[in-house]
């Protein structure tokens, strides 16, 4: 004898609250609140349409299928609330609808708990869609791997973009070591864009280098960004020391010369920036060979010459001398008579004045932290250039030297060691 069929307007779909055997996400109080609230009945009833039901959610065309039917059978449908009436409302009301905006990675979660309950394709594949495309924050990223691993979101055309972006082949370690690659690709990326011959591309690649720098190199936080720092500095050293090299073996041209010395102003302005720049000074000072170069380069130099040059003096004359002393550079005495033996052509040469010249009182006491003798040989060397017009020396110490002296006087005077009294040479 053939089934009878049973047809219906309209069905009744009630929601009822979860038993703890029922409940998909125990100890979440956070998720627990979204299901039917102490406000709201024990039951909740939701009319919808039957002919929508079983076209929408292969849940309901199961249910309503000729094999479930019978005469005696009433329209009504039970539904176990996993997350709050309204989106049970919103995924019904998407079977008319089903691109309907999704306002945020929250809401389009719970949309998809109704969704995977009764098997609405349609809507699943939108919602994974939204979740792919959209940035996350911190915390709504947790929110998407916990329903991923919940089990409820199941394939869909979809679904592998998804995968992809929560990268669910790899665990949380491997996550993090593969986005540091990223960061340090990018680094890399952005500091060999840094010597493109193209000003504005050039500019652009030292804008992302430094902020990307500035946020590696000052990372203090517990994160893994900081295992990324020395490889960080690694990469500006090396990439400084080729451009040293560049310098020294290479640029004929000018606007080669121009764009190669001031990528190493534009590195010691970044490192400074990020209290990294002591690799690098130390690199610079310890090269015998560039100081001397440079020298004899930019007096050949036309048009943007003075532009370069005053970048070079403001880096070694207003900024490392400065450093020193201000306790931000940490320089050997070997170092420190490099700076000043090496690069004194700059210090105030009429061609190389800084916008902002060292001040006598900033080289005296940058001379009186080396040791006597030292001190005594610079200005022996500079009181005897004084007298040999083949070697004059480009920097005046007149002022420096009187105060040299005054200090001497100075420390004299303030001595009573016995001996020093008796036999004071």
């Amino acid at each position: 004898m053939e089934k009878a069929r049973f047809k219906w307007d309209d069905v009744t779909i009630i929601l009822t609250r979860p038993t703890s055997t029922m409940d998909h996400d125990q100890g979440d109080v956070a998720r627990k609140r979204r299901r039917l609230s102490d406000q709201e009945p024990d039951r909740v009833q939701i009319r919808a349409e039957s002919s929508k039901l079983r076209e929408c959610s292969r849940y309901f065309e199961a249910c309503m299928s000729e094999r479930w039917m019978s005469e005696q059978m009433q329209g009504e449908f039970y539904l176990v609330a996993h997350t709050e009436v309204r989106f049970y409302r919103e995924c019904f009301t998407r079977m008319y609808s089903p691109c309907a905006e999704i306002v945020s990675v929250d809401d389009c979660i719970q949309l998809l708990k109704v969704a995977s309950q009764i098997q609405y394709d349609e809507v699943m594949d939108i919602g994974v869609r939204y979740l792919a495309s959209v940035p996350w924050s911190e915390e709504e990223e947790e929110q998407v791997r916990s329903f991923y691993a919940s089990g409820q979101l199941y394939t869909t055309e979809s679904t592998s973009d998804l995968c992809r972006r929560l990268q669910v082949d790899s665990n949380g370690e491997e996550r993090q070591r593969k986005l540091l690659g990223l960061l340090y690709s990018m680094l890399s990326r952005s500091l060999e864009g840094a010597s493109s011959n193209t000003l504005k591309s050039r500019r652009k690649s030292q804008e992302v280098f430094t902020v990307a720098f500035n946020a590696v190199v000052g990372a203090s936080g517990p994160g893994k960004i900081r295992k990324l720092q020395p490889a960080a500095l690694d990469l500006v050293t090396g990439d400084l020391k080729n451009t040293l090299n560049s310098i020294k073996n290479g640029c004929q041209e000018e606007a080669m010369l121009l764009q190669q010395t001031g990528k190493v102003c534009w590195l010691f302005s970044t490192l400074r920036g990020a209290r990294s720049a002591q690799k690098l000074v130390e690199i610079v000072l310890r090269d015998g060979d560039i100081a001397p170069l440079l020298q004899s380069k930019f007096q050949c130099l036309v048009g943007r010459r003075k532009t370069i040059e005053r970048s070079w003096a403001k880096m070694i004359i207003c900024t490392i001398f400065q450093d020193v002393l201000s306790g931000q550079l940490f320089l050997k005495t070997a170092e420190r008579l490099a700076l000043f033996r090496r690069w004194n052509w700059i210090l105030t040469a009429d061609n190389f004045k800084p916008e902002t010249p060292l001040s006598s009182t900033l080289l005296f006491r940058f001379i009186m932290g080396l040791p006597y003798a030292e001190q005594e040989e610079i200005f022996r060397s500079w009181l005897s250039s004084q007298d040999d017009p083949a070697h004059q020396a480009d920097y005046d110490l007149s002022d420096v030297h009187s105060m040299w002296v005054k200090h001497l006087i100075s420390q004299a005077e303030k001595r009573t060691d016995t001996h020093l009294l008796l036999d004071p040479f």
